[in-house]
């Protein structure tokens, strides 16, 4: 796992890397790797700082794997703004295979979907760049006919935000029905 840490959000916040670091690693239920990276009795003074700066809602007499992150100062902190964004709407657009090429996964709870789901919310932090990937993806789908054969892999499509080159095919699907509106 590769943890980018935001030294000016640090220095914000009044937390060190290694807080900065040890939450991430919390919210993201990893403990394997703060036991091996940090370790047991660093992590237990970090977590009582992270307490006290208000970044945990535990006190410190609970087990360490049942320590909870204060997801509104989290989100702040790591500018997350997903809240309200219902990933699977747009992830359900996309078709689940094309003859033997899978696409996505079927389930929410599947690992893949999970993984999608991490790094979409990475590219999109608001209501509208997500409602911007849903009417894109759809009018690019809609351009397609439902020839898929050669359509992006959909881990391709969220890792260079596709969606914001297929604007093109929002403008163009409307004057389509336009013209199709005038005839």
């Amino acid at each position: 796992m590769k943890i980018e840490v935001d030294l000016s959000k640090c220095s914000l916040y009044n937390i060190t890397p290694d807080e900065y670091v040890l939450l991430k690693l919390i919210k993201e239920d990893d403990f394997g790797t703060i036991v091996n990276v940090i370790g047991k009795g660093r992590a237990l003074s970090l977590r009582t700082d992270l307490i006290n700066k208000g970044f945990l809602q535990t006190d410190g007499s609970c087990k360490f794997i049942n320590t909870k992150v204060n997801d509104a100062k989290y989100n702040t902190l790591m500018d997350v703004q997903s809240a309200n964004i219902n990933f699977w709407d747009w992830y359900s657009i996309y078709p689940i295979k094309f003859g033997s090429r899978v696409f996505r996964a079927t389930k929410e709870s599947s690992e893949l979907a999970k993984k999608h789901k991490k790094k979409y919310l990475t590219k999109v932090k608001t209501l509208e760049a997500h409602q911007l990937a849903i009417d894109a993806t759809k009018a690019f789908l809609n351009s397609k006919n439902g020839a898929y054969a050669y359509l992006p892999q959909l881990e391709r499509v969220i890792n260079n935000s596709m969606w914001e080159s297929w604007e093109v095919f929002i403008t163009s699907q409307k004057k389509d029905n336009w013209q199709a509106d005038e005839i």
